[in-house]
């Protein structure tokens, strides 16, 4: 699914539209066989270099000394060289990732990081996030299923495994990065794949960004080298408000509508006992986003953003259109478990509508849709 359904005066939702969004976004498994396992890989690659390297060297010197010689230094990265990535144990401890829509997860994102401001033609971003105490995952998706993919690590020294002979040093704004050529595929270095990674450190984190083919029997990938580097190169420094950024440091409702990024909206009608929490401005294809919380910390949130498009992932039969002040509005019920499949029977509810060059998302996990709508009946 697009964002084309949002726009104003468009003919209704296609009989089974949700369900084309579930299969293109959320059920690629049989054509992106690959990439999900590069992905699976990269979720617990730090996690395995420690293992690894715990398990080698309690061997002999020789085998220690051996080891040493698999270690390269490029562009500031340590990166060990190795055809095979060995099988840790199952019991061992693993990633927990919390899996959400951006608007959700704004309160929750474990430090401060930017986003690439350019994505090639007819790549936009999906409005879900993962992310645990030290990664952050986002996934810009297009037509054909193609997916670029970016990580942030908050540590400038992560584990980096790569086959030998697969990594050059390149140039990001000037700076020192690494291209990886290649990828691990159940556990064996392919050196035939053309997907490519780059590696760079920036305000003292780690961003990785890259793409693979999207299916086992293509080899070859749909953005070229130059163009992943021109998203690595559009991300911006932190605090740098000429540029912009994302920036997830959370204020006061009240200082945000003293100085808003742009005019916008607010609802005429909250629920009683609803009172302003804190928000998060972000600079960067500029957007807000506020909240409004109880005594029982029950919260109703609201995410306004300049008209730039978005991919919204739904489970199947989650999503339905409704007309709100005869504007063309989507509603989305449900979410992420913690395992990343989507639960119809959660009881977040989306309500996503375009008004005055704006998108404005509303959201709650505790509101009712009948109470949700007519906070949103009182935006205008």
């Amino acid at each position: 699914m697009d964002d084309k359904f949002l726009y104003q005066n468009r003919p209704p939702v296609r009989p089974g539209f949700s369900e084309s969004l579930y299969a293109r976004l959320s059920n690629m498994s049989s054509q992106s066989k690959v990439s999900n396992k590069v992905f699976k890989f990269a979720l617990r690659l730090v996690l395995t270099g420690l293992l690894l390297f715990a398990v080698l060297f309690t061997f002999s010197e020789p085998v220690r000394a051996s080891v040493l010689d698999w270690i390269r230094h490029i562009a500031g990265f340590e990166v060990q060289e190795v055809d095979l990535l060995y099988v840790v144990d199952p019991n061992a401890p693993s990633f927990v990732l919390r899996h959400n829509s951006l608007v959700y997860a704004l309160k929750d994102l474990p430090f401060e990081f930017a986003i690439p401001a350019y994505a090639p033609d007819g790549y936009v971003l999906v409005d879900k996030i993962e992310f645990d105490d030290y990664s952050v995952f986002l996934n810009w998706v297009n037509q054909d299923k193609e997916k670029i993919w970016t990580t942030v690590q908050n540590t400038v020294d992560p584990a980096v495994f790569t086959g030998f002979d697969s990594a050059e040093e390149i140039q990001i704004n000037g700076q020192p990065a690494m291209l990886i050529h290649g990828a691990y595929v159940d556990g064996k270095w392919d050196y035939t794949m053309k997907g490519i990674t780059i590696y760079f450190k920036k305000d003292g984190l780690t961003y990785i960004l890259g793409q693979f083919p999207s299916t086992p029997y293509i080899k070859d990938i749909d953005v070229s080298q130059n163009e992943l580097i021109r998203v690595a190169e559009s991300i911006p420094d932190l605090n740098n408000y000429d540029n912009g950024v994302y920036y997830y440091t959370p204020q006061p409702v009240e200082d945000i509508l003293q100085n808003p990024p742009f005019i916008f909206n607010m609802p005429g009608y909250l629920p009683e006992g609803y009172l302003p929490r804190e928000g998060v401005v972000a600079y960067s294809k500029t957007w807000l986003s506020l909240s409004w919380e109880n005594k029982y910390e029950e919260t109703i949130g609201l995410m306004v953003q300049q008209d730039w498009k978005i991919t919204i992932p739904a489970g199947i039969d989650s999503a339905k259109e409704e007309q709100i002040h005869s504007r063309s509005t989507l509603i989305i019920q449900g979410g992420y478990d913690e395992n990343g499949k989507w639960d119809n029977t959660k009881k977040d509810i989306q309500i996503y509508w375009r008004e005055g060059g704006l998108i404005y998302i509303l959201s709650s996990d505790t509101v009712g849709e009948e109470e949700l709508i007519q906070i949103a009946e009182s935006i205008e």
